[in-house]
């Protein structure tokens, strides 16, 4: 066996075993070059230990040792595959197997890990393949409310969420819709922003408090796509959750609901708590 089997062979025993203080001595005395493994096995050691479970001190290791400097970056696990494939914006062509390690982390549900990534300068918004992270987790079924809530939590943007929200309707899962609208109108900030007002002794007028209300809501744009996937859909619960979360002007919002026949409809289906939100409005024509 020649030399640079005998290294390839200790890499992955050590590797394998999980024995970072080996792995690391075995680096530095033969200098070893995790770039040109990754070069010659046509992988990456990255996505490889995260899908694989490695511990966290081993990501830690890899990270200090291997060509990483930038991990805002896709690894394709089969360049010779290709084909098309479906998003949320979309079908397009292209592979299907491409694997940023962030992603691939959340994909996992590994948090600490995913934490980790966050503190070398991954990017929660990193955008490839005509995907954000959001579209990426629910195209492969690995969206949950827990890396969700950590996404949210991390400064994705609120745009990501433009085609995601309709999508979310049709397959009825409000559940997401709820997390996002309660992020974006019950966070820290805009709860200080009304303890300061009230402090101040600045009494606001309903008037004020509903334009106030309104502009939080706006944080989240929510396009009249929603509401037909949920008129569509008869997804009832999510028209009520759109419909208090909107930050539209009510003006539209009436318009939305005239053009869709949302109080005829709910009036039909004796959705009770749908049209008395509806009739809570200023002006509804009937």
């Amino acid at each position: 066996m020649n030399t640079i089997e005998l290294q390839k062979n200790n890499f992955i025993a050590l590797f394998n075993n999980n024995n970072i203080t080996e792995l690391e001595k075995f680096i530095k005395n033969n200098n070893f070059s995790m770039r040109e493994w990754n070069k010659n096995n046509k992988c990456d050691i990255l996505i490889q230990a995260i899908e694989n479970n490695a511990s966290y001190k081993m990501i830690q290791l890899i990270l200090k040792y291997g060509p990483y400097n930038n991990l805002n970056y896709t690894f394709n696990e089969n360049k010779l595959l290709k084909s098309h494939y479906e998003t949320l914006n979309g079908t397009f062509g292209g592979y299907y197997q491409y694997k940023p390690p962030l992603f691939i982390a959340l994909l996992k549900n590994n948090f600490r890990v995913a934490e980790l990534l966050i503190e070398n300068k991954a990017d929660i918004n990193y955008f490839t393949h005509f995907e954000n992270i959001v579209d990426y987790l629910y195209n492969r079924n690995g969206l949950t409310t827990k890396n969700l809530r950590f996404i949210l939590s991390k400064g994705v943007r609120p745009e990501y969420f433009f085609m995601s929200i309709p999508t979310f309707i049709k397959d009825f899962k409000n559940e997401f819709l709820e997390i996002i609208f309660k992020h974006y109108l019950l966070n820290n900030s805009f709860i200080l922003n009304l303890i300061n007002i009230y402090k101040s002794r600045k009494s606001l007028s309903c008037k004020q408090l509903k334009e106030v209300l309104r502009k939080e809501k706006n944080k989240i744009y929510i396009h009249e796509l929603s509401y037909k996937a949920a008129i569509e859909t008869e997804n009832f619960e999510a028209i009520l959750l759109l419909l208090e979360n909107d930050g539209n002007e009510e003006e539209n919002i009436l318009e939305v609901i005239n053009d869709y026949k949302i109080l005829e409809i709910a009036t039909e289906r004796n959705k009770t708590k749908l049209v008395k939100k509806i009739l809570s409005f200023n002006k509804i024509y009937l």
